[in-house]
């Protein structure tokens, strides 16, 4: 696997509970980076737990629920947690922590379960993920004392092949250079 970063985002609908920031029926979305070389910390050959740190470079997690974006700050973590046993239910799972609320620690999370067990190959972090492959499709976010429990209703899961990075660095350098030759045209006119 490259080491380029994955983009984990999805979409969902609050399902029951809710408070300030929205209720049942109201739409949320989330937006996760993180790198593919994270660090699988389980001894276990069925089960992987992994940990970002938030607002980094290459980590970052937010929540966004009627215009109200929590983010997971760079002295917080969110935790991916990947489960694949020899029988029994395939889990994708993560945790991400934004701080203190005023009614406890504010968190969000993502859990997917396949009961079949045959959504996930292995326990590291997936090369793929397919929403339609889990029967349980949930996510939840606990802050200030309420709880907002919500249905995930698309997802999207990217990691860049190196190539799609390379292009990506090579069109930067080239609008950068573009702007330097536009600039010292200008400059030049002037002169004259």
């Amino acid at each position: 696997m490259s080491s380029s970063a994955i983009t984990l985002v999805y979409q969902g609908v609050i399902t029951s509970g809710g408070g300030a920031l929205g209720t049942t029926g109201d739409s949320f979305s989330v937006i996760m980076n993180f790198p593919s070389t994270l660090s699988d910390t389980s001894p276990s050959m069925t089960y992987g737990s992994f940990r970002a740190f938030g607002a980094g470079v290459s980590s970052n997690a937010q929540y966004e629920i009627n215009g109200n974006i929590l983010v997971v700050p760079a002295t917080n973590y969110f935790d991916i947690f990947v489960s694949n046993p020899s029988s029994g239910s395939d889990r994708f799972e993560f945790e991400a922590f934004t701080g203190t609320g005023s009614g406890g620690s504010a968190f969000f999370n993502l859990f997917l379960v396949d009961p079949t067990g045959i959504a996930l190959t292995a326990d590291g972090l997936p090369t793929s993920l397919q929403l339609s492959d889990f029967a349980t499709k949930g996510s939840n976010l606990f802050i200030n004392g309420s709880s907002y429990f919500g249905t995930v209703t698309s997802l999207t899961y990217v990691i860049p092949e190196p190539t799609t990075s390379v292009f990506i660095i090579l069109s930067g350098l080239l609008v950068i250079a573009n702007r330097q030759r536009t600039r010292c045209c200008a400059e030049s006119a002037r002169v004259i």
